[in-house]
């Protein structure tokens, strides 16, 4: 990950911990979404999740075809409203099913 990303990940750190949520539950997404590490996200690179791809558009504020950090929490939020308002429990991370993306705290 690049470093001019490192107060935007500790900001979203500190949240994530504000909110009860363990830090990964941002980070690990984001990062393995972020295929070749450039700190956004395209549309090739979303295709690894049907969910995030679903809501892109939507999630792509400014909507130059990527998503930043924030809109991609953004994305994460659309996603876990979608699944609450249709009973799916499982996460937007993938893998596991509890939104760590196959890891366990």
């Amino acid at each position: 990950m690049n470093n001019r990303n490192a107060p935007m990940n500790n900001i979203f750190i500190l949240l994530a911990l504000a909110a009860g949520l363990p830090a990964c539950a941002m980070l690990q997404p984001f990062g393995r979404a972020d295929a070749n590490s450039d700190g956004r996200i395209s549309r090739d690179e979303a295709t690894g999740s049907e969910d995030l791809l679903a809501v892109f558009s939507s999630a792509d504020g400014n909507q130059d075809g990527y998503l930043d950090s924030v809109e991609f929490g953004n994305a994460e939020q659309l996603i876990a409203g979608w699944r609450g308002a249709h009973g799916d429990g499982a996460g937007a991370g993938g893998g596991g099913g509890d939104g760590h993306g196959g890891h366990s705290h």
